[in-house]
């Protein structure tokens, strides 16, 4: 009996523990609560007042769920005392940055999506930094709460790009850290890009040694302005005149195409004549017609932060994919890729490298994985327009 009790005893306690174990993992997943951004009101306008930065809701369906909450918040070219935020009405002065800061970028004509601007300057200056500020639970509701930014007078202005509120361990509003590196590119920047930048340690990086020689700096000769496939010849006469030694080119998905074998003969023609292949691919769009034909590609395309699918530049055309998503990139972008390795190419080719820094970077160390799967060496180029990180994995 003793032996029956004691068994039930430790039974109860490993069951106690696995519910504990449980209860953290529920917990870890809901412990952010996102801000999404409101517009000022009706009598902030009237008021005449000028000092509004942003605002944001925050959903919190049961405050108590968090331990020691926190607002958590990415800006950029704030100094300390230029700025406060108010929760629910009550007041929490703001942390600044570290070291020499700039007002805000102009988001101009320039910076409009799809224009120049856009590639390099997604939601902030070269600094941004990680703020936190503990909240006082009294100040916390269930359901929705306001949290609107404010400049301080004497403030020459600053920028808020993200906000949101979970569990904390900082006793005092503090800086937990700030970066100069792109955290996206054509989206807004998150929290979450802001994480994996500043906790990124090059794990992934391409070393020099690691690359063929043939694509060192100063030894490539590209073109990718389309095969004339009715006059081939001509085309190779005109890579030697050129002294092309890399070309770029499209790869069917079918292998069992024509078009796929056509392709195939192409690569190989080009590896007699000692030039080297790329693949051509847009990594960051989805065709508004493809879309319209199977509609299940919305779970690929990103949005807006209201719930808006998200244009790729000018409507009706392309939309912006969500490189976040591991479905998109397991079933579509490194299924492509798995066939212009296996069609004998020597390099990926990725136009548009659009999202979040981390998601960039992780989806461009698949595909060095799987290449190393096949015992492929293939270059990455990623077009990601002075995104160093990703650039670095490439």
């Amino acid at each position: 009996m003793k032996k029956y009790v004691r068994f039930c005893s430790v039974s109860i306690l490993m069951l106690g523990i696995l519910f504990m174990n449980l209860a953290c993992e529920m917990e870890k997943q809901v412990n952010y609560f996102q801000g999404i951004t409101i517009a000022p009101t009706y009598s902030y306008h009237l008021s005449g007042r000028t000092d509004r930065v942003r605002g944001y809701l925050v959903k919190i369906p049961q405050k108590n769920v968090l331990n020691n909450p926190g607002l958590i918040i990415l800006a950029s070219a704030i100094n300390e005392g230029e700025g406060y935020a108010e929760v629910n009405g009550s007041r929490y002065d703001l942390p600044g940055l570290k070291g020499e800061l700039k007002n805000s970028i102009d988001k101009n004509e320039k910076n409009a999506p799809g224009k120049e601007g856009w590639y390099s300057y997604s939601s902030g200056d070269d600094i941004i930094g990680k703020m936190i500020i503990p909240l006082n639970p009294d100040h916390l509701q269930d359901g929705l709460n306001e949290i609107i930014i404010y400049m301080n007078q004497g403030s020459d202005g600053f920028e808020i790009i993200d906000a949101g509120i979970e569990s904390v361990a900082e006793k005092s509003p503090a800086l937990t850290g700030q970066t100069y590196h792109l955290l996206a590119r054509g989206k807004p920047s998150s929290i979450r890009d802001f994480d994996f930048v500043y906790n990124y340690k090059g794990e992934e990086k391409r070393f020099e040694k690691d690359i063929p020689d043939w694509a060192r700096r100063g030894k490539v000769n590209f073109y990718r302005a389309g095969i004339d496939w009715d006059h081939l010849d001509r085309m190779f006469e005109m890579f030697k005149e050129a002294h092309v030694n890399l070309v770029a080119t499209g790869i069917p998905l079918d292998k069992t195409s024509a078009e796929y074998k056509r392709v195939t003969e192409f690569i190989e023609r080009c590896h007699e004549k000692g030039i080297y292949v790329t693949a051509f691919n847009s990594l960051g769009s989805i065709n508004f017609s493809d879309y319209l034909m199977n509609p299940d590609l919305e779970k690929w395309i990103s949005r807006y932060e209201y719930g808006a699918l998200r244009w790729r530049g000018e409507e009706g055309g392309r939309y912006a994919a969500d490189l976040q998503n591991e479905d998109y990139r397991k079933n579509d972008l490194l299924k492509r890729a798995e066939t212009q390795i296996d069609a004998g190419v020597d390099e990926l080719y990725y136009d548009w490298a659009i999202g979040g820094t981390g998601d960039a970077l992780k989806f461009f160390a698949e595909v060095r994985e799987l290449a190393q799967k096949k015992g492929r060496n293939v270059t990455i180029y990623g077009n990601c327009k002075g995104n160093i990180l990703a650039d670095e994995v490439c």
